[in-house]
């Protein structure tokens, strides 16, 4: 049992990160360069947000998905 507990402490991080990369996305100030620093930092989040998906799947894949 001690997989359940990391499994949902990364499903909790993985959806933390995608409600970042979310709200990043989500703001259009600025001049473009702004918004391609920002979509660049949503896109590792995304890819950030993956990999702890990856891990709760891993620990307890009946759980993550």
């Amino acid at each position: 049992m001690k997989n359940l507990g990391k499994a949902r402490w990364a499903a909790r991080r993985a959806e933390a990160l995608e409600q970042e990369a979310r709200a990043l996305a989500a703001d259009r100030s600025g001049d473009w360069r702004a918004h391609r620093k920002r979509e660049e930092g949503a896109a590792r989040l995304r890819r950030e947000a993956a990999r702890f998906r990856t891990m709760a799947a891993h620990w307890m894949p009946d759980e993550a998905a």
